[in-house]
């Protein structure tokens, strides 16, 4: 279902001429979202044990950084329609949240 979702959001970009390839962007925040969530639901098993909880603590502060210059700037938006939607920071926010 993730894969049919990254498609119909491919596929109804409408995406400026300078933003050509922002859909990466998005793409990219949709999939370390999944492998977040992906790792919430797999904790219990071995194939989290090589994470240390420094290395969460890392990924939580790139994206809280990353949040913040999205939330009170234009910094990091996608210029296609995801960024008019806020696809992107919803997609940031559910990784924070996951994290």
């Amino acid at each position: 279902s993730f894969v049919v979702g990254c498609f119909i959001v491919f596929r109804s970009l409408e995406a400026k001429a300078s933003g050509a390839y922002d859909y990466v962007l998005t793409l990219s925040a949709g999939l370390q979202a999944l492998a977040f969530a992906l790792l919430v639901c797999d904790s219990k098993s071995q194939a989290a044990e090589g994470l240390s909880e420094k290395t969460l603590w890392a990924f939580f502060i790139a994206h809280v950084a990353r949040l913040s210059t999205t939330f009170w700037g234009e910094g990091y938006v996608p210029e296609d329609n995801t960024g008019d939607v806020y696809l992107y920071q919803t997609l940031e926010v559910l990784g924070v949240m996951l994290l």
